[in-house]
């Protein structure tokens, strides 16, 4: 059974393991550089758990993918930012992102944000494919990354779904 739960302060091991799994397996498609993340300490990562919202995707007890949610970003013209979004290989195309769209819009739903947004490399266009099937629409021109210097990213939108 597949279910997508929130990452707790006891579960900061989950969020390291899952997260430098992502940046390991998918070097080219994230912000985040896996030698710096990987000197991370426990506060450090307690410190990122607690600035933004992060789920697991998890096959009964097993953490097979990640997602995170923030509403620090909201210059953007979004009222929340999804980042962070990853699942494991071995997993991949079998409608699981599905699942973690659909928290993503319980958490938005919960909070009353609308507008949601997030960045995507241009070149990652199983992505960008993904996220268009999800509603999420290009947004202008890619912008240049703050992150990563020299490279932009195609920021995307949708209007939270009514249900």
């Amino acid at each position: 059974m597949f279910i997508v739960e929130r990452i707790n302060s006891q579960q900061w091991q989950r969020l390291k393991d899952l997260r430098l799994a992502a940046l390991n397996e998918s070097p080219d498609w994230f912000a985040g550089d896996f030698e710096v993340e990987s000197r991370r300490s426990q506060e450090e990562w307690l410190e990122v758990l607690n600035q933004d919202y992060w789920f697991a995707l998890l096959e009964d007890e097993k953490a097979i993918g990640l997602m995170a949610i923030s509403d620090r970003e909201a210059g953007r013209g979004t009222d929340c930012w999804l980042f962070s979004c990853w699942v494991d290989p071995s997993y991949r195309r079998q409608g699981l992102l599905h699942l973690l769209m659909d928290r993503f819009d319980q958490e938005c739903r919960s909070k009353g944000w609308q507008v949601q947004g997030l960045g995507v490399w241009p070149n990652n266009l199983v992505a960008i494919e993904a996220y268009e099937r999800f509603g999420f629409e290009k947004s202008g021109e890619p912008k240049p990354s703050r992150i990563k210097p020299g490279q932009s990213y195609q920021l995307m939108r949708r209007t939270l779904p009514i249900i």
